[in-house]
């Protein structure tokens, strides 16, 4: 009868034991995708901060080059026009290369941000490394 209430014991200490360790899997999960989610939006809050300040640098560097060349080439509207043209062709190139500069950058960045864990891996290796466990 020891036996039996022994065996007993220990099926409800596993299942106890088992159930535990899925809701810490669980909220391990949870922390993960937080983790990335946040990292991937403070990408994206940054890509747009930087894109509109390079969008103003971009607008500014026009408008210094429309005013260099304006003499040179007959008044501010051929400056104009001429700086209308390279933007219009820094335009194209970039829609005909699209796939290359825009669309796999980003593809990678996400895909490195959610399914990629090595580096975080290594960082848990070295502070168990550096703290003796």
């Amino acid at each position: 009868m020891l036996s039996s209430e022994k065996n007993i014991n220990s099926l409800t200490d596993l299942f106890t034991d088992v159930k535990e360790y899925f809701l810490l899997q669980k909220e391990y999960v949870t922390l993960d995708v937080v983790e990335k989610l946040t990292i991937l939006l403070s990408a994206i809050a940054l890509g747009f901060v930087l894109m509109c300040l390079g969008l103003l640098v971009l607008f500014y560097l026009s408008f210094t080059l429309i005013y260099m060349i304006s003499p040179a080439v007959g008044g501010p509207t051929v400056a104009f026009a001429i700086m209308t043209c390279i933007h219009l062709v820094i335009a194209a190139i970039i829609y005909v290369n699209r796939q290359k500069l825009v669309i796999a950058p980003i593809t990678k960045g996400v895909a490195s941000i959610l399914i990629g864990d090595d580096n975080n891996n290594s960082k848990i290796e070295n502070i168990e490394n550096e703290t003796g466990s």
